[in-house]
């Protein structure tokens, strides 16, 4: 098997991983008692079901399937409860329940009117190819678990209470939660390694993570898992903050905790910890509409916007859990990171594909920072592009070289050698029940579409050393003109915000490359700062 052990942390994290797990139990199939069934011939072949769930017995001997997963998230992000006690009747605690213990009497949550329809379609033996009729509004979602699919291994939560505190931005707060957890549950061993030891042929680590809340938690976590599996890829994708664009002068210290927390968690990833890291800008700088009219997205609501990024985060990781066209984590992140130090990659996504054949293909980038954090030069810089994994998802197979071409055109128009562009296709993107309606009916159309066609691709590119190096560029400003002495920062001072940004500048260089303008001179990416 080719395994792989998933970590998610922080509720945007988790918004994006509920989409992810519930388009993978779509791939299942439920025979006709209710049993789920991933060797049947109607279930869908192209899928690898071990290398994401595993199997196991509930407590009344049925066998299930569970994702190997570890989620965590401040205790009140679960909502009204997740869906492990009717598989594991023996166990109804709500994972490590780390933090202060306190008696607090609430009325329970009640759960979201999906989750009723979704006991009562389980509790009548889950007729094959029958499913919820309901689809959630961005009103109606109040947490992620309210349009969860899939069951859990109790194994799998681990909720953590901040306290007074609050969530871990400040380093140091969420080292200590760590710490705390470790000392208290010893997650590392008794869950983690758990998962581990399960597998066959452990083929890496997929993490998902909010930098404003989980970031140093998760680090932490990260650096123990370094050390314990120092081979083994991790595949990190991080929910950057929503500071959507910063002062350099007057600046406002809540504003530097997280712009800074952000450098802090690229700087720690794209040095050592990561293989690849994937940073994506929050949903609050995003430039609507997204391409094609045909979307019709919600940008304010995060279970509109985490289905997206899940769309293409879950399309463009397939070839790790494809049958065919499978590309193992290593291939994966060493083709994506030729140049040996780039470790951060860029999310390019088309969604839907455009029908007609003239329309222009314009992927949105959801990584690049540059409209966050804008270049001293007003105008658009140059690209060089080093490396791109693109995945196609079409039910029209006729399709796909025509798309690969353009693809294919498009990335060498930017400097990308032909050797350096990897394409896989697979069928069009599931959307089960839970999955919002963000495309527009097409004229002539009734009902709810179930599958679209998409593009997702990860590209390493020239632009990441301005996003770098913008962040290098607020850190000096700051050591400038903030106030390193404020209690926030928690002994964090100016020699540790000097390193952090001679570190980004490092990172930064790596993604330098000399390219031509239309005129035919060269221009290069150089940036000047005062430390």
């Amino acid at each position: 098997m080719r395994e792989i052990v998933y970590l998610q942390a922080g509720n945007i994290a988790n918004h994006i991983g509920t989409h992810f797990w519930n388009t993978e139990e779509a791939y299942f199939h439920y025979d006709d008692d209710g049993d789920q069934s991933k060797d049947d011939d109607r279930s869908i072949k192209y899928v690898d079901h071990d290398v994401s769930f595993r199997e196991g017995l509930a407590y009344d001997g049925s066998s299930t399937y569970c994702p190997r997963l570890l989620v965590f998230d401040s205790r009140d992000n679960f909502g009204a409860r997740a869906r492990i006690n009717d598989l594991y009747e023996g166990d109804r605690s709500l994972g490590s329940n780390v933090g202060p213990i306190e008696e607090v009497i609430q009325p329970p949550i009640e759960p979201s009117t999906y989750q009723k329809e979704l006991d009562s379609e389980y509790s009548s033996q889950r007729q094959a190819g029958e499913r919820s009729k309901t689809a959630e509004t961005p009103q109606m979602v109040r947490y992620w678990s309210d349009y969860n699919r899939v069951y859990w291994s109790p194994r799998t939560m681990h909720p953590v209470y901040w306290g007074t505190s609050g969530a871990g931005a400040v380093r140091s707060t969420g080292k200590q939660m760590f710490d705390r957890i470790e000392s208290e549950t010893n997650v590392t061993e008794d869950s983690l390694r758990l998962f581990v030891e399960e597998c066959d042929l452990l083929q890496g680590f997929q993490a998902t993570i909010d930098t404003t809340t989980f970031g140093s938690f998760m680090i932490s976590l990260l650096e123990c898992m370094h050390e314990e599996y120092p081979k083994t890829p991790i595949l990190s994708i991080v929910n950057l903050s929503d500071v959507v664009r910063p002062t350099f002068d007057n600046i406002n210290i809540h504003e530097a905790l997280d712009v800074i927390g952000d450098a802090f968690i690229l700087r720690d990833l794209s040095s050592s910890l990561s293989s690849i890291t994937i940073p994506l800008q929050s949903s609050s700088a995003w430039r609507l509409p997204l391409g094609d009219s045909a979307l019709d997205l919600d940008a304010s609501s995060v279970y509109h916007t985490s289905a997206l990024l899940s769309a293409h985060l879950e399309s463009v990781t397939m070839p790790f859990r494809a049958k065919h066209d499978k590309v193992d984590m290593h291939t994966f992140c060493n083709q994506l990171n030729a140049r040996g130090d780039t470790r951060i990659t860029q999310l390019l996504g088309l969604f839907p594909i455009p029908q007609s054949p003239e329309a222009s293909y314009d992927p949105y980038d959801f990584s690049v920072l540059l409209d966050v954090f804008p270049s001293r030069k007003e105008n658009k810089p140059l690209i060089s592009r080093f490396s791109q994994r693109a995945v196609v998802r079409t039910d029209v197979p006729t399709n796909v070289p025509s798309i690969a071409k353009r693809i294919a055109t498009e990335s060498t128009h930017v400097g990308l050698d032909e050797s350096l562009l990897f394409i896989s296709s697979y069928p069009a993107y599931p959307m089960p029940s839970s999955y919002p309606h963000i495309l527009r009916v097409r004229t002539g159309n009734t009902g709810r579409q179930n599958v679209a066609s998409l593009i997702s691709s990860l590209t390493t590119t020239s632009t990441t050393s301005q996003a770098i190096m913008a962040y290098a560029r607020y850190v000096s400003a700051f050591i400038k003109g903030g106030d390193v002495s404020s209690d926030v920062w928690d002994g964090i001072g100016k020699d540790e915000l000097r390193e952090l940004s001679e570190d980004l500048i490092k990172i930064g260089e790596a993604y330098w490359t000399e390219i031509e303008d239309e005129d035919g001179a060269e221009e290069s990416a150089d940036f000047e700062l005062d430390l």
